[in-house]
């Protein structure tokens, strides 16, 4: 297991402003994978989109009161990257049954854009 610093990094300190779920669709006219599109904004300067793609979890256990992100837990096992937006403990490095706001998956892409 290994911390995704950069990518905590990026995300510490934001506003949610949406969660997006796209469920996976195969027909002869869609053609759209399991994803998660997250955005935030930072400071008041930033957006940023989070987009999450092979999609495996998703725990929202969360009272929808507070959409600011203070603690982030980011954490690579092998092939799947878990991210918690609402760390029980930030400091330990897995996953903790404690934790909300969690999404785990295989890649994503994230896009910073200045306002």
């Amino acid at each position: 297991m290994r911390r995704l610093v950069d990518l905590e990094n990026t995300l510490r300190n934001a506003e949610l402003l949406s969660v997006v779920f796209k469920y996976e669709r195969y027909t002869k006219n869609i053609k759209q994978e399991s994803s998660v599109e997250i955005s935030l904004v930072k400071f008041e300067k930033q957006v940023i989109n989070l987009r999450l793609t092979g999609v495996q979890k998703v725990d929202l256990c969360d009272d929808y009161m507070c959409s600011s992100i203070s603690h982030v837990k980011a954490i690579e096992d092998g092939n799947t990257i878990s991210i918690s937006l609402d760390p029980y403990k930030e400091d330990i490095d897995y996953i903790d049954e404690r934790d909300n706001f969690i999404f785990s998956f295989t890649e994503y892409q994230l896009v910073e854009e200045g306002l």
